[in-house]
């Protein structure tokens, strides 16, 4: 046969897209120590950097069922389009998990990045912060302070005048009576 019909080229488009999804998987990165993730329509790892999970012969393994049902509850959020959680991951370091929903084949797509990748930049942020607060408060403690003396340096002159003037009150009716 000669000519390839409609029907021949479906199966061939959908191995081209899987194909390019499981690279497209492979290759992404997100970070130091981060890695990303591809699942099935029924939740079944097909790309994952852990041999542990990664699909064999005698089939895939189940997203929610890794590591004592740890991810199930990332599992039941699927439905929407976007997810983000914090859990401990199969290495032991706390990881956000970010996925997204592929809507032509609703398989999902995941990074698994480090706490700490996510969290440094905000602790130095956060540290910067509270330095420019505590040089704020001192730079404006000083000029405060030089305002009010400015301010209450007239009144100071005016208070030792009147106490001046009092004290002569008082030592001129001593010497009238």
């Amino acid at each position: 046969r000669d000519t390839l019909s409609l029907h021949d080229a479906l199966p061939i488009s959908a191995d081209v897209f899987v194909d390019y999804l499981v690279n497209l998987t492979k290759d992404a990165n997100a970070g130091e120590d981060s890695y990303a993730f591809l699942l099935d329509d029924n939740r079944n790892y097909v790309v994952h950097p852990n041999e542990e999970f990664k699909p064999t012969e005698k089939g895939s393994i189940s997203f929610e069922k890794v590591l004592n049902d740890r991810f199930s509850h990332i599992a039941e959020q699927f439905n929407e389009d976007n997810t983000l959680n914090l859990v401990q991951d199969y290495d032991d370091t706390n990881k956000y998990f970010v996925t997204s929903k592929v809507k032509s084949s609703n398989w999902i797509f995941g990074f698994a990045v480090p706490e700490t990748y996510i969290m440094a930049p905000i602790k130095d942020l956060l540290h910067k912060l509270i330095i420019l607060t505590v040089l704020s408060i001192v730079i404006m403690s000083g000029l405060l302070s030089i305002v009010l003396i400015k301010i209450f340096k007239p009144f100071g002159a005016i208070v030792n005048n009147i106490e001046k003037f009092a004290r002569s009150e008082e030592h001129t009716s001593e010497l009238q009576s």
